[in-house]
Parts: C-alpha cells; structure tokens; sequence
C-alpha cells in the first residue's frame, strides 16, 4: 500500500480555483487509477490557508 499526506499553501485569491482543479483531480485518480481506493482533502480548520 502506499499512502501519500501532502501539505499545501494557497494564497486566499487562489484558493477556490485550486479547490476546483483538486476536486477534479482526486475524480479522475478515484475513476482512472487502478488500486486508487480514496482521494480525501483535508483541510486545517485553524488556518484558512
């Protein structure tokens, strides 16, 4: 198995953009990638960023 944890900084203006293109992203590794079994984002309730 292999997990991946990444950590990302967005400045705030681009912040709905890159939530968009990350949703279609984790879509398409869900649909397309043999043996992908979850893409989850999460993100820090204590920092907008």
């Amino acid at each position: 198995m292999i997990g991946l944890i990444v950590t990302i900084s967005i400045k705030p203006e681009h912040k709905d953009a890159f939530m968009a293109s990350l949703e279609g992203d984790g879509r398409g590794s869900n649909n397309d990638e043999p043996g992908c079994l979850q893409f989850d984002v999460l993100q820090d309730t204590e920092d907008a960023n």
